[in-house]
């Protein structure tokens, strides 16, 4: 029985990439038989809808990660769970992430959020019910 190997690395492509492939494909296209403008523009668009995904994206998890401040999470770093508090939200080098104890830590690390909040428990509701 063969065995594959996978790869862990991301099949997306980010925007300066996808632009990359496309002003590569207008370098060798042939000066004979040009892209149809029509074409271009729908590059161009997807191009724009790439981008807009991308800052929503980020804006987004910028988001989540603001929103764990002073939770209590549990998180995967050198393959050891550790558990902290969320002191501020960062990015760093396009990721988002949260600093923990001083500590820089991607989204993508954290396995479980406990937040902190006391104020409503689980399956109980505040203010007066009537009978």
């Amino acid at each position: 029985m063969a065995t594959t190997a996978t790869s862990s690395t991301s099949l997306s492509l980010d925007p300066s990439a996808f632009l990359n492939l496309f002003v590569t494909q207008l370098k060798y296209q042939d000066p004979t038989a040009p892209m149809d403008p029509s074409q271009m523009t729908s590059v161009l668009a997807q191009l724009s809808t790439v981008q807009d995904l991308s800052n929503l994206q980020t804006s987004f998890q910028q988001s989540l990660a603001d929103g764990m401040i002073g939770d209590q999470v549990t998180y995967t770093q050198n393959n050891q769970s550790q558990t902290g508090q969320v002191q501020a939200s960062q990015v760093q080098n396009g990721v988002v992430g949260v600093v923990i104890g001083g500590q820089f830590v991607s989204l993508s690390a954290i396995t479980e959020i406990a937040p902190t909040s006391t104020n409503s428990a689980p399956g109980t509701t505040t203010g007066a019910q009537g009978s």
